[in-house]
């Protein structure tokens, strides 16, 4: 996926690195993980602009701002970090979270005038460049795949959460992107942790 968030485990994973190094013992696998982590974040910004291209006043549409499904928790949320990235690259959005769009009005303040709030995921995508799905929320796992497509302005699927098919969205005319899947690259299949080395 794009990372983990929340209020313990990143907080968590950087204390046990921290006192490792206070008593002279480093937990090296736990110092790797929490690195990755951020890197997933950053990956999944850097794989929509290489696959886009520039993202000047491109409309991204955006599903799930809360770091897990279920809550309205923003603490360390995979969004925050994406989000952030692709708006330094230009990008505009509207988002779409079934309870979080509120408290994330909270933390996304220094760009609120590049982010639309939507009522539906419907709304969120209309008219947009690209769709990411970037929390994995159930209503997010079935939508209607005709409809997204006649909604977005070009059909890119950046689905961080693998909730669908790579083939079948191809099959359906999608310029799908998962995660941990690779992906196309001047009709190569490039491989993420080639990727993640340029990062």
């Amino acid at each position: 996926g794009p990372g983990f968030g929340g209020s313990c485990f990143p907080k968590d994973t950087r204390a046990l690195v921290e006192i490792g190094k206070q008593y002279g013992s480093p937990v090296t696998l736990i110092e790797q993980t929490v690195i990755a982590n951020e890197n997933q974040k950053l990956l999944a910004a850097k794989k929509v602009e290489d696959a886009m291209g520039d993202l000047s006043d491109k409309k991204l549409a955006i599903l799930g701002l809360a770091f897990k499904p279920n809550t309205d928790d923003m603490r360390e949320a995979p969004s925050l970090t994406i989000i952030n990235e692709l708006a330094q690259k230009g990008a505009r959005f509207k988002v779409y979270d079934p309870i979080a769009c509120c408290e994330a009005k909270r933390w996304f303040k220094d760009i609120d005038d590049k982010i639309m709030y939507c009522e539906n995921e419907y709304e969120a995508m209309n008219g947009c460049d690209a769709l990411l799905i970037i929390t994995e929320w159930n209503q997010f796992r079935n939508l209607d795949l005709k409809r997204v497509k006649s909604l977005l302005k070009q059909p890119y699927f950046f689905d961080f959460r693998n909730l669908y098919k790579k083939d079948a969205m191809e099959e359906k005319g999608f310029k799908y992107f998962g995660t941990g899947q690779g992906y196309r690259e001047n009709n190569t299949v490039k491989a993420l942790d080639e990727v993640a080395t340029t990062i």
